[in-house]
This record gives C-alpha cells, sequence and structure tokens, in this order.
C-alpha cells in the first residue's frame, strides 16, 4: 500500500496522528477563529432584539404623533368653518350699515 493511501486511513483511525496533522496545518488556529466568530454571531440576535425594542417604541410614538395631527387636523378644520362663519357675520353686518346708511358708506366700511 502506498503512503497517499494510508494517510486517509491514518486520519480515519488513529486519533493522534489526525490531531498532529491538524495542528501541522493550523486547523487550530482556525478553531479558534470560528470561535471568535462564533462569539461575535452569538452577540447579534441580542443587538437585534435590543434594536427591536426601540424600533418598536419608536412606532408607538409615531402613531401617537399619527393621532395628535389628525386631532389637530380636525381642530383646524373646526376653526376654519368658525372663521368663515365669523367672516359670513362681519359681512352681513357690514352689508346692513351699508343698507341702512347708504352705498358710500357701505364702501367704506368694507375699505376698513
Amino acid at each position: 500500500m502506498e503512503f497517499k493511501e494510508k494517510i486517509p486511513r491514518l486520519l480515519e483511525r488513529n486519533r493522534e496522528f489526525r490531531y498532529g496533522v491538524a495542528g501541522l496545518i493550523g486547523l487550530d488556529e482556525i478553531l479558534n477563529r470560528l470561535d471568535k466568530h462564533d462569539e461575535k454571531f452569538n452577540a447579534i440576535p441580542s443587538r437585534l432584539e435590543k434594536h427591536d425594542r426601540k424600533f418598536n417604541e419608536v412606532l408607538k410614538r409615531l402613531d401617537g404623533h399619527e393621532e395628535v395631527l389628525e386631532r389637530h387636523g380636525e381642530e383646524l378644520a373646526r376653526l376654519r368653518r368658525d372663521m368663515n362663519e365669523g367672516f359670513s357675520l362681519l359681512r352681513r353686518h357690514i352689508d346692513a350699515l351699508g343698507a341702512r346708511w347708504g352705498f358710500m358708506a357701505e364702501e367704506v366700511f368694507k375699505k376698513v
């Protein structure tokens, strides 16, 4: 049996030989790097959970802002109706004064 054929069998059957070869090819360094990557990767889910919590808080605040904006829009529409009613009433009063005191006086009131 040739040496090339013995190597795979030795790797399968002889643990000491397998570890010796692994050390020679730098497998320890690779495994250490993989362990470090595992540690970093395992930190990611907790960071994602923290991010999700913050994101959900922002969404709740955004919903609150949306409600406030809706109320402000309704209040603005109500104020606009009140203002238009006030202008209409003022116009009627000016027209009534104009009818009572004549057309020229009405023009003066409208300009003021």
